[in-house]
């Protein structure tokens, strides 16, 4: 055991040097040809400068302001203010000092992310374990974005996980965990419809009045601080509106989007309209919403089940706006399918299954080195975007359809 362990150590380790120096290679620094520098640019514009501008008694919010003030490129996007205290141990380093220990915080949370689904698999928890699936997160594709770039998701991740996992053994800690998800409303409003429509209504409204207060206090001390003083809600509209109409979260132009938005304004002449796109995510909401209703009155415990998980799960990232890094939301049910926790129909379900939910993790093709290395055309470049969402469509069908031809035998976790 002890042997096992130093391997998967050692092994985990040269992942977090060539991740780290790849990095440092890539590194965001103003003034630079766009393209050449992009690593750590998320945790620089949305983590570490809005609890700056916290501590300077500055509006985050306020777009222009924000910009002109600090050396970022992009306005921060309309983020609920709770989740800006993430930042605030970050804010009193110096930014050189704030990226390297941020990268070390993403490191301990990939190791807990491991941690925590082995256990929610039922999994006996081992280093060796641990160190073995955070190499392979690490290593995937949604993983090294997330750490390339400074990402926020595994901090929604793991709370996501405690939400879903703990709603009835202990609600307070799956409350907290959805209090850390509503910060972000493409992972907080999806997870709370369905925790509610899988009767964990307790949790929903200590989480969210959690969150309310949070964001409420952030919200005071900027309306108490800031000058001008101008209305957050207004300034979340422009925020939005300058969001929206960048080339990498538009539904047609981005090669990373892996929402179900996305995959119809690819092949959509003209794309679609934001009317549109908020309709398609309805839909996805609804038909997971109908499934885990339809599952929880077939179901003898309160416990959610790993095809409950799997429903959410994918519900959350295509029925709003996603990009790549958040796929790791599935290592859940990726995990219990590929060690037999979550039993499907037959063996070549389970197969065909599995190699659909992990196709993301190993995909490199739809990354702007490849794509552009590769030189592909219009509809190859529609094909390599839409690889990824199309995965989890396929999955989200086989977990909704009926019984016969979805989960048969399915624990709770």
């Amino acid at each position: 055991m002890r042997a096992s362990t130093a391997v998967a150590a050692i092994i985990f380790a040269c992942v977090i040097v060539a991740v780290g120096y790849r990095a440092e290679r890539h590194l965001d620094v103003l003034g630079v040809a766009p393209g050449e520098g992009w690593a750590m640019m998320d945790f620089r514009d949305a983590v570490y400068y809005p609890a700056r501008a916290l501590l300077d008694g500055n509006n985050p919010y306020d777009g222009s302001s924000y910009v002109r003030t600090y050396p970022v490129v992009n306005e921060l996007a309309p983020y609920l203010p709770g989740g800006l205290v993430v930042g605030l141990p970050f804010a009193f380093l110096p930014f050189e000092a704030a990226r390297v220990a941020y990268f070390g915080l993403t490191v301990v949370l990939v190791v807990a992310l491991s941690a925590l689904t082995l256990r929610i698999c039922g999994i006996i928890v081992t280093p060796a374990r641990c160190f073995a699936l955070a190499t392979l997160l690490l290593a995937s594709r949604p993983g090294q974005m997330d750490a390339l770039l400074g990402q926020l998701t595994l901090v929604y991740v793991i709370g996501a996980y405690l939400a879903l996992a703990l709603p009835t053994r202990r609600p307070w800690l799956a409350a907290c965990g959805l209090a850390i998800c509503a910060c972000k409303p493409s992972f907080g409003l999806p997870l709370s419809a369905c925790l509610l429509a899988s009767d964990a209504r307790a949790v929903v409204v200590r989480g969210l009045v959690l969150a309310g207060g949070m964001s409420a206090a952030v919200a005071a001390w900027i309306a108490y601080r800031a000058v001008p003083r101008r209305g957050l809600l207004e300034l979340a509209a422009d925020s939005y509106a300058s969001f929206s109409v960048r080339p990498m979260n538009r539904a047609s132009a981005s090669l990373f989007r892996v929402d179900a938005a996305a995959l119809v304004a690819r092949v959509a002449p003209g794309g679609v309209g934001t009317i549109t796109e908020l309709v398609i995510g309805a839909a996805v909401l609804l038909v997971a919403v109908w499934a885990l209703r339809a599952r929880r009155a077939a179901h003898t415990s309160n416990e959610l089940t790993h095809g409950d998980a799997a429903i959410v799960c994918t519900a959350t990232l295509l029925c709003v706006y996603h990009q790549s890094y958040d796929l790791l939301l599935v290592v859940w049910p990726a995990v219990a399918l590929a060690t037999d926790r979550w039993h499907v129909g037959s063996r070549w379900m389970r197969s065909a299954l599995l190699t659909v939910l992990l196709f993301p993790f190993l995909n490199y093709v739809a990354t702007e080195t490849t794509v552009g290395a590769l030189g592909l055309g219009s509809t190859s470049w529609v094909v390599a975007a839409s690889l990824n969402a199309l995965a989890l469509a396929v999955v989200f069908i086989a977990c909704v359809a009926p019984r016969r031809t979805s989960v048969t035998v399915d624990k709770g976790c």
